[in-house]
């Protein structure tokens, strides 16, 4: 049994995108996923998909963000959550989460979720999101109209066993064949685009590192067959904590 960890007794509101694209092959698309810099406090070394936690700025983001063109589905079913000492009603949180996932993609892998390319001047919001900077970003997002297609498809809250905890919500998002990443040099050690089976494969050959919910998720990729079907119909299943896994994952951030 592994040794039990001093934990944090409320787990951070965080997103994470799964970015999908169009490929040849058995599913028809292809997932995108980073290896985090050695160097990161957080799962370093680990494979994960492109996420973070919850910002002021997100928030801030949400409640100007036009709610026609970004709606809360039914499956997202928390009514409201308590960040920063105030209570985001469910539509305002799950806006939040949005903003908060399209920050991170950006930031971490220079991809702008929307249609409208912006060339040197996204860029130039890159940079300043990358040190800590986010009024132009919040120009552009608050007056983004035109969305990728976005999923969301669970969420997964951390065991108590693990001192860094999340309350992670799941999005996929469906991006044109031909985009590519540009990583962040500082939180980002290589980008593969893979099918589901070949990433599970890795993980099993333990040739690199996951989270627990990372599997989930990919496991729920790996059950649709097409894009179409992907974006409408993948879900989650229920969380469930297996003992086995978490002392696993504990292991593999030990050897870190």
């Amino acid at each position: 049994m592994a040794e039990e960890r001093v934990t944090n007794p409320i787990p951070r509101l965080s997103a994470t995108m799964m970015v999908v694209r169009e490929a040849n092959g058995p599913h028809g698309f292809e997932v995108m996923a980073i290896k985090r810099s050695q160097n990161l406090r957080v799962l370093p070394g680990f494979m994960v998909f492109p996420g973070g936690v919850l910002d002021q700025m997100d928030v801030f983001s949400a409640k100007s963000l036009q709610n026609g063109q970004v709606r809360t589905p039914h499956l997202f079913a928390i009514e409201e959550a308590e960040f920063k000492g105030e209570v985001l009603p469910q539509n305002v949180l799950y806006l939040s989460l949005v903003a908060a996932g399209a920050r991170e993609l950006l930031e971490e892998a220079g991809i702008y979720m929307a249609n409208s390319r912006q060339g040197e001047h996204l860029a130039k919001i890159r940079a300043s999101l990358l040190q800590g900077q986010g009024s132009e970003w919040i120009e552009l997002i608050t007056k983004e109209s035109s969305w990728y297609p976005l999923h969301y498809v669970g969420r997964r809250v951390t065991p108590q066993q693990v001192k860094h905890r999340f309350d992670t919500h799941f999005f996929i998002v469906q991006v044109p064949r031909d985009t590519e990443a540009t990583p962040s040099p500082d939180e980002v050690e290589t980008v593969f685009w893979s099918s589901p089976e070949a990433l599970l494969d890795g993980f099993q050959k333990d040739e690199f590192h996951m989270a627990p919910p990372t599997v989930d998720a990919l496991l729920t990729l790996g059950h649709h067959y097409s894009l179409v079907d992907l974006m409408t119909k993948a879900q989650m299943p229920e969380q469930v904590n297996d003992e086995e896994r978490i002392n696993r994952f504990l292991s593999q951030l030990n050897a870190n």
